[in-house]
C-alpha cells in the first residue's frame, strides 16, 4: 500500500512539474515587464515590479523597440548598433535577427511570423520569421515607433512630430494620417486598441484616440513630461509607459487613467527608451506576445514526468 502511494504521489509530482514553465531557471511569465535601456541593457521584471536579471545584446548603446514572436522569444532593437537581438523565454542570448540596419527603433510581427522593423535613418524592413530580408517599405522615410492593425496591412507610425501617420504595408503605399492637428507635441511610442483606437506617447502626455483618431482621454503624472515608451498588459485594460527623463514606469487603468503602480529602473536620467510586456496581444500579430503555455520545460522536467509516468505504468501492470 505504501509503494502503490508513492508511485502515485510521483506520478502526480511528475505530471505537476511538467505543467509548470521552468523548474530551475527563471522563464518569461504573462505580465513580465522588460524595460529597455542604456549599456545595451533590458532589464526584465516581474509584474509586481521585482527584478528578474539583466538581459544584455553584447554591443552597448542604447536599446528601444521590442515584441514577441508567437513561440515568447523576445526581439529587441539595438538603435546605436543597427541591429534586432533575440532573446530565448529564459534571457538566452540568440544572437542578431537582423543586422545592418539604420538606426532600429521598433519591431513588431504579423500573423504569418514576418517581423516589421522601423529604421528612424530610413524605411520599414520586413523580414520572414528567420530574419531573411522581403521587403523595404517606406525607403528614406524616417520611421520610430509604429504597430500593424488587424487588417494586417495598415501600420500607423510616427516621427516625434504631432501625427500618427499610416502606410499600406503590402503596398507600399501612403495613407491618410491617423491623427494630425490633435495640438501634439512629440509623439513616440504607440499601441493599437482592441476597439481600433489607439495610445501613445506624446511626450507631454499619454494621449487615447478612438478609432476615427479623434482624441478621447490623456493619462498623466505631475512632473513626468518626457513619456516615450508604451505597452499594453496581457488584459487590455491597463498600461505601461515610461518617462526616459526619470526612468520610471507607470501603470495606468486604461478606463480610469488611475496609476495603479510606479516602477524605477535605477539606471539614471535619460535613459529609459522602451517597453515589452510579456502575455500582451497585438493586434497585428495574434499568436504574439508570448504565453506561459509557449515555454517548454527543461530536460531535468521533463525526466521527472517520465519517471512519473513510470510509475503509472507500474501501478498499471500490477493490478492487471
Amino acid at each position: 500500500m505504501v509503494r502503490k502511494v508513492t508511485l502515485i504521489t510521483l506520478a502526480a509530482f511528475g505530471l505537476l512539474i511538467g505543467r509548470l514553465p521552468n523548474a530551475h531557471a527563471a522563464t518569461f511569465a504573462t505580465g513580465d515587464i522588460f524595460a529597455s535601456v542604456a549599456s545595451g541593457n533590458v532589464n526584465w521584471y516581474r509584474a509586481d515590479g521585482s527584478f528578474v536579471q539583466t538581459l544584455n545584446i553584447g554591443a552597448g548603446g542604447f536599446t528601444t523597440g521590442m515584441a514577441f514572436d508567437a513561440a515568447g522569444n523576445l526581439y529587441v532593437t539595438g538603435f546605436s548598433v543597427g541591429t534586432v537581438d533575440k532573446f530565448d523565454t529564459s534571457g538566452n542570448p540568440l544572437g542578431n535577427f537582423a543586422a545592418g540596419l539604420p538606426t532600429p527603433e521598433s519591431i513588431v510581427f504579423d500573423n504569418s511570423g514576418n517581423a516589421y522593423v522601423g529604421n528612424v535613418g530610413g524605411s520599414i524592413r520586413k523580414f520572414d520569421s528567420a530574419g531573411n530580408p522581403l521587403a523595404t517599405i517606406l525607403a528614406g522615410t524616417r520611421v520610430d515607433f509604429m504597430d500593424l492593425m488587424a487588417d494586417q496591412t495598415t501600420m500607423l507610425y510616427t516621427q516625434e512630430g504631432g501625427l500618427i501617420k499610416s502606410v499600406n504595408v503590402a503596398t507600399n503605399t501612403g495613407l491618410a494620417d491617423f491623427a494630425s492637428g490633435y495640438g501634439g507635441s512629440q509623439a513616440f511610442a504607440l499601441r493599437v486598441l482592441a476597439d481600433g483606437g489607439v495610445l501613445l506617447a506624446d511626450r507631454v502626455n499619454v494621449k487615447r484616440f478612438n478609432s476615427a483618431g479623434t482624441l478621447i482621454q490623456s493619462y498623466d503624472i505631475g512632473g513626468e513630461d518626457s513619456w516615450f515608451a508604451l505597452n499594453l498588459n496581457p488584459d487590455g485594460n491597463s498600461f505601461w509607459s515610461g518617462n526616459y527623463s526619470t526612468a520610471n514606469l507607470y501603470e495606468f487603468d486604461l478606463a480610469s487613467g488611475v496609476n495603479t503602480q510606479i516602477l524605477n529602473t535605477g539606471t539614471g536620467g535619460n535613459t529609459l527608451y522602451g517597453v515589452g510586456i510579456f502575455g500582451e496581444q497585438t493586434q497585428g500579430c495574434q499568436d504574439c506576445g508570448g504565453t506561459d503555455n509557449n515555454v517548454i520545460p527543461e530536460p531535468t522536467t521533463m525526466s521527472l514526468l517520465g519517471l512519473g509516468l513510470l510509475g503509472l505504468a507500474k501501478l498499471r501492470k500490477k493490478a492487471a
